[in-house]
């Protein structure tokens, strides 16, 4: 089948609505060329998903179709997260871990997550923006050298959930190429709307709840999604904003340096966005902004979230799993290497011919080349005796300088280390090996806690005091296992970290 005959949709699954947007790829952005969707009380996976197929099934006719789709209620769970610094591959089983803690009720959970940046809360500003090839973007300190940890938006949705959609669309013929959640698309969309580090809120009036968002340095600080109400988008769902958007500003004062919000944009429908916005604007007295209202009411604006987040890459994917992913990328890997393979074998065959023809017409060269050097050699060989006796001595000199300056560098590593080591947390081994500029460090560690979350803090606690005490670059959390259950909640961690010299 052609490309060309392939169309693109875009949808909110949502317990009360399911809205279908059919989009096409332009140079500029995002075009929308339908719009479909069905009201009303749904409250099984098996119901939306049904509902989901039926409102498709008319424009897909026997054309391929591609969906992606964001999804909220059906018992899926969010949280933000903080954690020590490391890759998305260490993280993924800690999250996955805390995810499965903190939502018990969850049976057998799909856990997606995105790293979100760096903020040093003592200044309340966000950290240059760096990146490291297969991992998000990330914010670190750079040139203070200081560690600051990672916040991460998780969420927790029941596998059967996740199955049943991507089940029930295939049966359709239809391929589900990214499931994702709300809260996700709705940072996308900020993102693509505002580029500004500067605190600011985002609404959308979903029917019966809103959910509603806070960002600083352009990643996820609070994330608010209130009950559903049989009220839609009304004087009491404005009045929910009004309060959520109150607590998020009162915790981003307490952990912000008193940040505030100066702007909010509002996704609202058509017909109540005057009256949400003169609202706002009067009880939060903040810039109100409405959000794309030329592409759609607020579940069409979510549905472009999704859209936008599939192609951005593989943070907070639902589906494909991360593991269908890896696996994937396996079957690909092995298909280029067998390629691979047959092409370096006939390159190599070639090269072998080439290399046997040129090494005979070097051997005559070197030969000649090789008498003419030891008669220039004996001519010089007085002078070079003196200068071999001068280099010696100052090798030797230098050696020990350097010796000495080691020595002292060392001890004030040590003592570092062990000033930065908090209460909780008991060190078993630090390797540490001389570097040219300084010492690599490998140290293992217990730490110990009440509870999981506990076992987490006393990590980051030693990650943040390590730069007052050592001067260092390339610190890693290299591994994080929980070791203890139950009273007697224990991890077992690995960190390494470079010196810079200037100790």
């Amino acid at each position: 089948m052609s490309k060309s005959s392939s169309r693109r949709f875009g949808a909110l699954i949502d317990p009360d609505r399911i809205y279908v947007i059919e989009y096409l790829r332009q140079a500029g952005g995002v075009e929308i060329t339908h719009h479909l969707s069905v009201a009303r009380s749904m409250p099984s996976v098996e119901e939306a998903s049904d509902a989901l197929v039926e409102l498709m099934r008319p424009s897909v006719g026997r054309g391929v179709a591609q969906l992606t789709a964001a999804i909220r209620g059906f018992g899926i769970s969010y949280e933000l997260l903080t954690l020590p610094p490391a890759g998305a591959e260490l993280l993924a089983p800690i999250i996955d871990r805390e995810m499965r803690r903190l939502y018990p009720d969850i049976e057998d959970p799909l856990v997606g997550f995105a790293l979100g940046g760096n903020i040093d809360r003592r200044t309340g500003k966000p950290a240059p923006v760096t990146a490291k090839k297969g991992l998000p973007e990330r914010r670190s300190s750079g040139a203070t050298g200081e560690i600051l940890p990672l916040e991460v938006l998780a969420a927790a949705a029941p596998r059967h959930v996740v199955d049943t959609v991507a089940s029930t669309l295939e049966r359709a013929g239809i391929r589900l190429d990214h499931l994702t959640v709300v809260p996700q698309a709705m940072a996308r969309l900020y993102r693509e709307v505002n580029g500004s580090p500067d605190p600011a809120a985002l609404a959308i009036m979903l029917q019966g709840s809103p959910i509603i968002g806070v960002f600083q340095g352009g990643d996820v600080r609070f994330i608010s999604e209130p009950p559903p109400s049989d009220e839609g988008t009304s004087s009491a769902d404005v009045q929910t904003v009004i309060d959520q958007v109150g607590r998020a500003r009162i915790y981003l004062r307490q952990h912000f340096r008193g940040a505030d919000i100066g702007r909010i944009f509002v996704s609202a429908d058509p017909a109540d966005q005057a009256h949400v916005d003169a609202v706002l604007n009067a009880a939060l007295n903040v810039e109100v902004i409405p959000l794309a209202p030329a592409m759609g009411p607020p579940a069409a604006i979510a549905a472009l979230g999704s859209v936008l987040n599939a192609e951005s890459g593989s943070e907070m994917v639902l589906y494909p799993s991360p593991q269908d992913l890896q696996l994937a990328a396996e079957r690909n890997r092995l298909r280029t290497w067998t390629i691979g393979a047959a092409a370096i074998c006939a390159l190599a065959i070639l090269v072998a011919v080439f290399t046997t023809i040129a090494a005979w017409t070097a051997a005559d060269e070197l030969k000649a080349e090789r008498a003419a050097a030891d008669a220039q050699m004996a001519r010089i060989s007085p002078a070079m005796d003196v200068i071999g006796e001068r280099r010696a001595n100052m090798e030797r000199v230098s050696a020990a300088q350097n010796h000495y300056a080691g020595r002292q560098q060392l001890a004030r590593l040590i003592n570092g280390i062990r000033l930065a080591q908090p209460v909780n947390v008991g060190l078993k081994s630090a390797t540490l090996t001389r570097t040219d500029g300084g010492w690599r460090v490998d140290i293992e560690g217990t730490s110990v806690g009440a509870t999981g979350a506990d076992v987490l803090e006393g990590v980051a606690d030693f990650s943040r005091e390590l730069p007052a005490r050592v001067p260092l670059q390339g610190f890693n959390l290299d591994s994080f296992a929980y070791a203890g259950e139950g009273d007697d909640m224990s991890g077992n961690f690995k960190v390494s970290f470079t010196t810079t010299g200037a100790q």
